[in-house]
Protein backbone atom coordinates (compact mmCIF):
# COMPACT_ATOMS: atom_id res chain seq x y z
CA UNK A 1 0.00 0.00 0.00
CA UNK A 2 1.32 3.57 -1.07
CA UNK A 3 2.33 5.55 1.64
CA UNK A 4 -0.05 8.25 2.60
CA UNK A 5 0.19 11.29 4.39
CA UNK A 6 -1.49 12.39 7.40
CA UNK A 7 -3.49 15.73 7.29
CA UNK A 8 -1.38 18.66 8.96
CA UNK A 9 -3.79 20.59 10.52
CA UNK A 10 -3.32 21.97 14.01
CA UNK A 11 -7.33 22.72 15.23
CA UNK A 12 -7.38 18.56 13.85
CA UNK A 13 -4.70 17.46 15.69
CA UNK A 14 -6.85 19.67 18.87
CA UNK A 15 -9.84 17.64 18.31
CA UNK A 16 -8.32 14.25 17.98
CA UNK A 17 -6.53 14.89 21.05
CA UNK A 18 -9.01 16.26 23.16
CA UNK A 19 -12.31 14.36 22.15
CA UNK A 20 -13.54 12.02 24.67
CA UNK A 21 -15.27 10.18 22.02
CA UNK A 22 -13.61 7.68 19.53
CA UNK A 23 -12.76 10.32 16.35
CA UNK A 24 -12.18 8.77 12.75
CA UNK A 25 -11.53 11.03 10.17
CA UNK A 26 -12.12 9.97 6.66
CA UNK A 27 -11.43 11.48 3.22
CA UNK A 28 -13.90 12.37 1.07
CA UNK A 29 -12.18 8.81 -1.27
CA UNK A 30 -13.77 6.40 1.18
CA UNK A 31 -10.18 6.08 2.93
CA UNK A 32 -9.05 6.46 6.02
CA UNK A 33 -7.07 10.03 6.89
CA UNK A 34 -6.35 9.24 10.48
CA UNK A 35 -8.18 8.54 13.94
CA UNK A 36 -7.26 9.29 17.58
CA UNK A 37 -6.14 6.95 20.44
CA UNK A 38 -9.62 6.44 21.78
CA UNK A 39 -10.53 4.99 18.01
CA UNK A 40 -7.52 2.77 18.44
CA UNK A 41 -8.85 0.98 22.08
CA UNK A 42 -11.68 0.64 20.83
CA UNK A 43 -10.87 -0.95 17.62
CA UNK A 44 -7.18 -2.12 18.33
CA UNK A 45 -5.61 -0.77 14.80
CA UNK A 46 -3.23 1.68 15.31
CA UNK A 47 -3.94 4.98 13.48
CA UNK A 48 -1.00 4.18 11.36
CA UNK A 49 -2.18 0.37 10.86
CA UNK A 50 -5.31 2.16 8.95
CA UNK A 51 -4.46 5.53 7.10
CA UNK A 52 -5.10 5.05 3.44
CA UNK A 53 -7.33 2.02 4.35
CA UNK A 54 -10.90 1.80 2.81
CA UNK A 55 -13.20 2.53 6.08
CA UNK A 56 -15.62 0.04 4.25
CA UNK A 57 -13.11 -2.82 4.63
CA UNK A 58 -11.77 -1.51 7.99
CA UNK A 59 -14.62 -1.54 10.69
CA UNK A 60 -17.70 -1.72 8.96
CA UNK A 61 -19.56 -5.08 8.99
CA UNK A 62 -19.69 -6.82 5.06
CA UNK A 63 -23.65 -6.35 5.45
CA UNK A 64 -23.47 -2.59 5.56
CA UNK A 65 -20.43 -1.97 3.18
CA UNK A 66 -22.48 -1.58 0.40
CA UNK A 67 -24.81 0.67 1.41
CA UNK A 68 -22.04 2.53 2.87
CA UNK A 69 -20.35 2.88 -0.52
CA UNK A 70 -23.43 4.42 -2.32
CA UNK A 71 -24.35 6.34 0.74
CA UNK A 72 -20.44 8.19 -0.09
CA UNK A 73 -21.22 8.26 -3.76
CA UNK A 74 -24.17 9.64 -3.25
CA UNK A 75 -23.26 12.16 -1.07
CA UNK A 76 -20.22 13.35 -3.94
CA UNK A 77 -23.03 13.47 -6.37
CA UNK A 78 -25.94 15.11 -4.16
CA UNK A 79 -24.31 16.70 -1.12
CA UNK A 80 -27.06 14.92 0.70
CA UNK A 81 -26.20 11.87 3.57
CA UNK A 82 -29.08 10.43 5.50
CA UNK A 83 -26.56 10.01 8.46
CA UNK A 84 -24.86 13.00 8.27
CA UNK A 85 -25.38 14.89 11.68
CA UNK A 86 -27.34 12.20 12.92
CA UNK A 87 -26.54 10.28 16.05
CA UNK A 88 -27.32 6.83 15.43
CA UNK A 89 -26.56 3.00 16.81
CA UNK A 90 -24.97 0.71 14.85
CA UNK A 91 -22.20 -2.14 14.76
CA UNK A 92 -18.58 -2.19 13.94
CA UNK A 93 -15.82 -4.73 13.61
CA UNK A 94 -13.30 -4.99 15.89
CA UNK A 95 -9.62 -5.98 14.42
CA UNK A 96 -9.82 -9.74 16.19
CA UNK A 97 -13.21 -9.77 14.01
CA UNK A 98 -15.68 -9.42 16.48
CA UNK A 99 -18.37 -7.10 16.34
CA UNK A 100 -19.16 -4.36 19.04
CA UNK A 101 -22.81 -2.31 19.23
CA UNK A 102 -21.26 1.63 18.94
CA UNK A 103 -23.10 5.25 18.94
CA UNK A 104 -21.91 6.75 15.73
CA UNK A 105 -22.09 10.70 14.51
CA UNK A 106 -20.56 12.02 11.25
CA UNK A 107 -20.42 15.14 10.15
CA UNK A 108 -18.57 16.96 6.95
CA UNK A 109 -16.12 19.83 7.51
CA UNK A 110 -14.35 21.90 5.04
CA UNK A 111 -12.36 23.98 8.06
CA UNK A 112 -9.01 21.37 8.00
CA UNK A 113 -7.13 22.13 5.11
CA UNK A 114 -9.24 19.77 3.03
CA UNK A 115 -12.72 17.86 3.19
CA UNK A 116 -13.46 15.67 5.62
CA UNK A 117 -15.70 13.50 7.44
CA UNK A 118 -15.33 12.81 11.03
CA UNK A 119 -17.14 10.09 13.05
CA UNK A 120 -17.53 10.59 16.53
CA UNK A 121 -17.79 6.92 17.96
CA UNK A 122 -18.38 5.22 21.34
CA UNK A 123 -18.52 1.78 22.09
CA UNK A 124 -21.65 0.89 23.77
CA UNK A 125 -20.94 -2.41 24.88
CA UNK A 126 -22.07 -2.16 28.57
CA UNK A 127 -24.84 -0.04 27.48
CA UNK A 128 -26.12 -2.72 25.64
CA UNK A 129 -25.21 -5.64 28.43
CA UNK A 130 -26.91 -3.96 31.18
CA UNK A 131 -29.99 -3.75 28.68
CA UNK A 132 -29.69 -7.28 27.92
CA UNK A 133 -29.55 -7.60 31.85
CA UNK A 134 -32.63 -5.77 32.88
CA UNK A 135 -34.50 -7.47 30.29
CA UNK A 136 -33.48 -10.81 31.72
CA UNK A 137 -34.25 -9.61 35.36
CA UNK A 138 -37.92 -8.57 34.09
CA UNK A 139 -38.51 -11.37 32.14
CA UNK A 140 -37.16 -13.74 35.23
CA UNK A 141 -39.69 -11.30 37.83
CA UNK A 142 -42.47 -11.50 35.33
CA UNK A 143 -42.12 -15.41 35.44
CA UNK A 144 -41.74 -15.82 39.32
CA UNK A 145 -45.09 -13.49 40.13
CA UNK A 146 -46.84 -15.81 37.54
CA UNK A 147 -45.59 -18.64 39.20
CA UNK A 148 -46.54 -17.00 42.55
CA UNK A 149 -50.00 -16.45 41.92
CA UNK A 150 -50.19 -19.89 40.98
CA UNK A 151 -49.17 -20.94 44.15
CA UNK A 152 -51.35 -18.46 45.82
CA UNK A 153 -54.51 -19.79 44.00
CA UNK A 154 -53.08 -23.97 44.38
CA UNK A 155 -53.17 -22.97 48.27
CA UNK A 156 -56.63 -21.19 48.11
CA UNK A 157 -58.28 -24.05 46.00
CA UNK A 158 -56.46 -26.89 48.61
CA UNK A 159 -57.86 -24.55 51.76
CA UNK A 160 -61.35 -24.68 50.39
CA UNK A 161 -61.39 -28.47 50.16
CA UNK A 162 -61.04 -28.79 53.74
CA UNK A 163 -62.92 -26.07 55.35
CA UNK A 164 -66.49 -25.89 56.05
CA UNK A 165 -67.34 -22.25 56.12
CA UNK A 166 -65.92 -19.08 55.58
CA UNK A 167 -64.27 -18.81 58.42
CA UNK A 168 -62.55 -21.69 58.94
CA UNK A 169 -60.97 -21.10 54.85
CA UNK A 170 -60.27 -17.39 56.15
CA UNK A 171 -58.28 -18.62 58.57
CA UNK A 172 -56.63 -21.69 57.06
CA UNK A 173 -56.02 -19.48 53.97
CA UNK A 174 -53.85 -16.47 55.92
CA UNK A 175 -52.20 -18.78 58.09
CA UNK A 176 -50.96 -20.39 54.61
CA UNK A 177 -50.15 -17.15 53.61
CA UNK A 178 -48.14 -16.02 56.20
CA UNK A 179 -46.21 -19.32 56.13
CA UNK A 180 -45.48 -18.84 52.16
CA UNK A 181 -44.02 -15.32 53.12
CA UNK A 182 -42.14 -16.63 55.85
CA UNK A 183 -40.83 -19.50 53.78
CA UNK A 184 -39.66 -16.86 51.12
CA UNK A 185 -37.86 -14.40 53.35
CA UNK A 186 -35.84 -17.44 54.98
CA UNK A 187 -34.96 -18.61 51.34
CA UNK A 188 -33.96 -14.64 50.51
CA UNK A 189 -31.81 -14.88 53.51
CA UNK A 190 -30.44 -17.80 52.52
CA UNK A 191 -31.33 -20.23 55.16
CA UNK A 192 -33.52 -22.75 53.56
CA UNK A 193 -31.80 -25.53 54.89
CA UNK A 194 -32.51 -24.71 58.45
CA UNK A 195 -35.51 -26.36 60.68
CA UNK A 196 -37.00 -23.23 60.20
CA UNK A 197 -37.17 -23.06 56.61
CA UNK A 198 -38.80 -26.96 56.97
CA UNK A 199 -41.19 -25.37 59.61
CA UNK A 200 -42.26 -23.13 57.73
CA UNK A 201 -42.76 -25.19 54.55
CA UNK A 202 -44.74 -27.61 56.54
CA UNK A 203 -46.99 -24.87 57.81
CA UNK A 204 -48.18 -23.99 54.34
CA UNK A 205 -49.72 -27.13 53.16
CA UNK A 206 -49.12 -30.25 55.42
CA UNK A 207 -50.11 -32.30 52.81
CA UNK A 208 -48.45 -31.87 49.89
CA UNK A 209 -45.24 -29.52 49.68
CA UNK A 210 -44.33 -27.62 45.47
CA UNK A 211 -40.60 -27.07 45.22
CA UNK A 212 -39.01 -25.65 42.27
CA UNK A 213 -36.22 -28.23 41.69
CA UNK A 214 -34.18 -25.05 41.63
CA UNK A 215 -34.35 -22.92 44.43
CA UNK A 216 -31.91 -20.44 43.41
CA UNK A 217 -28.67 -19.44 45.61
CA UNK A 218 -27.03 -22.76 44.35
CA UNK A 219 -29.72 -24.66 46.44
CA UNK A 220 -31.24 -28.16 45.40
CA UNK A 221 -34.29 -28.50 45.72
CA UNK A 222 -34.47 -32.03 45.40
CA UNK A 223 -32.25 -32.45 48.47
CA UNK A 224 -34.26 -30.13 50.18
CA UNK A 225 -36.98 -32.20 49.55
CA UNK A 226 -35.08 -35.16 50.73
CA UNK A 227 -34.69 -33.84 53.87
CA UNK A 228 -38.13 -32.69 54.06
CA UNK A 229 -39.34 -36.19 53.63
CA UNK A 230 -36.85 -37.62 56.82
CA UNK A 231 -38.51 -34.35 58.85
CA UNK A 232 -42.17 -34.87 58.11
CA UNK A 233 -44.62 -37.10 56.30
CA UNK A 234 -45.10 -34.80 52.85
CA UNK A 235 -46.03 -35.35 49.19
CA UNK A 236 -43.62 -33.23 47.29
CA UNK A 237 -45.44 -31.62 44.19
CA UNK A 238 -41.85 -30.61 41.78
CA UNK A 239 -41.89 -28.03 39.20
CA UNK A 240 -39.14 -27.35 37.00
CA UNK A 241 -39.02 -26.09 33.06
CA UNK A 242 -36.54 -28.96 32.04
CA UNK A 243 -38.67 -32.16 32.03
CA UNK A 244 -36.26 -34.93 31.03
CA UNK A 245 -35.43 -38.53 31.53
CA UNK A 246 -32.28 -37.62 33.64
CA UNK A 247 -34.48 -35.12 35.68
CA UNK A 248 -37.42 -37.55 36.76
CA UNK A 249 -35.05 -40.23 37.12
CA UNK A 250 -33.45 -38.56 39.90
CA UNK A 251 -36.61 -37.28 41.54
CA UNK A 252 -37.61 -41.26 41.80
CA UNK A 253 -34.60 -41.84 43.09
CA UNK A 254 -34.33 -39.31 46.10
CA UNK A 255 -37.69 -38.93 46.40
CA UNK A 256 -40.14 -41.71 45.82
CA UNK A 257 -43.49 -40.98 45.18
CA UNK A 258 -43.10 -37.43 43.93
CA UNK A 259 -45.05 -35.68 41.88
CA UNK A 260 -44.17 -33.29 38.76
CA UNK A 261 -45.48 -30.21 37.28
CA UNK A 262 -43.66 -28.92 34.14
CA UNK A 263 -43.31 -24.46 33.67
CA UNK A 264 -44.94 -22.94 32.91
CA UNK A 265 -47.25 -22.90 36.06
CA UNK A 266 -51.08 -22.24 35.56
CA UNK A 267 -53.84 -22.24 38.15
CA UNK A 268 -56.14 -24.91 37.32
CA UNK A 269 -53.06 -27.31 36.29
CA UNK A 270 -51.82 -26.55 39.90
CA UNK A 271 -54.94 -27.41 41.83
CA UNK A 272 -55.64 -30.33 39.71
CA UNK A 273 -51.98 -31.55 41.08
CA UNK A 274 -52.18 -30.47 44.36
CA UNK A 275 -55.81 -32.09 44.21
CA UNK A 276 -54.30 -35.20 42.86
CA UNK A 277 -51.63 -35.21 45.41
CA UNK A 278 -53.27 -35.15 48.37
CA UNK A 279 -55.73 -37.94 47.09
CA UNK A 280 -52.49 -40.30 46.64
CA UNK A 281 -51.49 -39.07 50.03
CA UNK A 282 -54.23 -40.54 51.69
Amino acid sequence: MATIERPKNAALDAVLATALDAVMVMRMDGTIACWNDNAERVFGWTSADVEGRRMSETIIPPRYREAHEQGLTRYLATGAGPVLDQRIEISAVHRAGHELPVELSITHSNHFGEPLFLGFLRDISERHEAQRRRELMMGELNHRVKNMLAVVAGIAHQTALSSDTIEVFQRGFLGRLESLGAAHDLLMAGEWRDEAALAAIAEIAPDVVMLDINLGRGIDGVETARRMREAMPVTVLFVSAYDDEATRARIAEQVPGAHFLGKPVFPGALAMAIEAATKRAH
